[in-house]
């Protein structure tokens, strides 16, 4: 304070924010770039939204070359100036409540952007604004509301998850703010990162825990498009569309996933009720069917019959290691099942051991003389050994057990042409074709 300003003050004379304004400009005009800072900022000391003060001391800071606090200026200025005007202009009030905000004044920000938030209730930047406004001055109701106001409008935005987690975290809810900066962090590893599918797919289960199917699915496209062999994501994306209502596209993801993870029971679970949902009932009961042999052929209290259905849909794959595996496992605890041996006669017949599998396959049928199954492999077996007589007898004893089975007949025909009988041949594949399954 200088002489003259100490006089008024003794006089009972108050020192004006316009006059200090005027002294601001004078010492600016002069070069005098120190005092002009000096005095605008006691000017705004005396009236924290006196416009003039901030455009002149926006103009020094901009001759500085301090560009960052030079905009803060004038963005309060240009703020005041057109609220003044049009208190619903968001566009003027954002930009001036961030710099209110980093000047400190965060009451003054509150009473200014009030009504402004009353026109855009819903502006993602005035709500984190004044939100951290009201946080700062202790006003944490206040400050709540605004934030999940925020949250459920801009449910991918970190930022309402970040403010709430602090405020969760002074009330002592740690487990929510825990759980609110989680949701931060992956939602900011994920701008960070167009790499990051675990990111993704952690969000979409969140966001499809909250019924938000739109924001689940969105996440969950995109970790399919990172990773695209990854049958749990494409199972994922299924269930968003599943529960969105949207059944063609939950149809062809949930058959992408089932392709791409045999073994897995879950998309042909969603998969058949996709199905059911479109009218497509038959396709859901056999897709029911095949994830009900999937659960029973993991489960550990699997009975040998469940083992076998479950060990033949492996053969049909090709997966000849999770046969072998599944086989010697259940076969150690039920070495008896006819079920079970006739599944290992097969793989002997596979592995050209058909000594070893002829001797397996008659126990079996004689155990079980009913049973065409045995006398199939048999038949085919003894032709491989270059046993004319007798794998004509085991087949044809075959389509005897079994009249309608496709398959039974089919091999009789291989036989009997293999031996050069073409017309019995003919006759027995005209039956098996007679017999084919109809493709659907």
């Amino acid at each position: 304070m200088n002489i003259i300003e100490r006089l008024l003050a003794l006089l009972g004379l108050r020192v004006t924010p316009d006059s200090l304004t005027r002294k601001a400009a004078a010492y600016a005009a002069r070069e005098d770039i120190m005092k002009a800072v000096e005095h605008y900022k006691k000017a705004l000391e005396e009236d924290p939204l006196f416009v003039p003060a901030y455009d002149g001391l926006g103009k020094v800071f901009f001759r500085l070359g301090y560009r960052e606090e030079a905009e803060r200026e004038f963005a309060i200025a240009d703020g005041l100036e057109k609220l003044a005007k049009d208190p619903s202009d968001v566009d003027a009030a954002v930009p001036m409540g961030r710099a209110l905000l980093t000047k400190g004044l965060y009451k003054q920000a509150t009473q200014l952007l009030e009504p402004v938030l009353t026109q855009s209730p819903r502006h993602p930047e005035l709500l984190k604004i004044m939100g951290s406004a009201y946080k700062t001055l202790g006003v944490d109701k206040r400050a709540r509301e605004l934030f999940k106001a925020g949250l459920e409008r801009w449910p991918r935005d970190p930022d309402f998850y970040a403010y709430l987690s602090g405020l969760e975290q002074k009330s002592g809810r740690k487990e929510e703010a825990e759980r609110l900066a989680e949701m931060a962090r992956l939602l900011t590893r994920v701008l960070q990162d167009n790499t990051d599918a675990a990111a993704r797919e952690q969000l979409s289960r969140y966001f499809l825990s909250q019924n938000l199917y739109n924001d689940a699915a969105e996440y969950i496209r995109q970790a399919v498009s990172i990773d695209p062999n990854n049958s749990y994501y494409w199972t994922s994306l299924g269930e968003c569309y599943l529960r969105a209502g949207l059944l063609p596209a939950a149809v062809d993801s949930l058959k992408h996933a089932s392709k791409l993870a045999m073994l897995d029971s879950r998309p042909l679970q969603m998969l058949a009720e996709a199905y059911r949902l479109t009218g497509k009932f038959e396709e859901s009961r056999s897709t029911k069917e095949l994830a009900g042999l999937l659960e029973e052929g993991r489960s550990k209290n699997r009975s040998p019959q469940q083992g076998a259905r479950f060990i033949k849909y492996l053969l049909n794959l090709g997966l000849n290691d999770e046969v072998d595996a599944q086989l010697n496992e259940l076969l150690a605890r039920y070495p008896d099942s006819l079920e079970l041996n006739l599944i290992r006669g097969r793989i002997l017949y596979r592995e050209q051991k058909y000594e070893e599998a002829v001797a397996l396959l008659k126990g079996i049928a004689e155990k079980r003389d009913s049973w065409a199954e045995p006398h199939i492999w048999l038949a085919m077996t003894y032709q491989r050994l270059g046993d004319n007589m007798s794998a004509l007898a085991e087949g044809q004893l075959a389509t005897r057990l079994a009249p309608k089975s496709h398959t039974a007949h089919k091999i009789l025909g291989d036989i009997l042409r293999e031996q050069k009988k073409f017309s019995m041949a003919e006759n027995a594949y005209e039956t098996a074709e007679n017999l084919k399954p109809v493709k659907k």
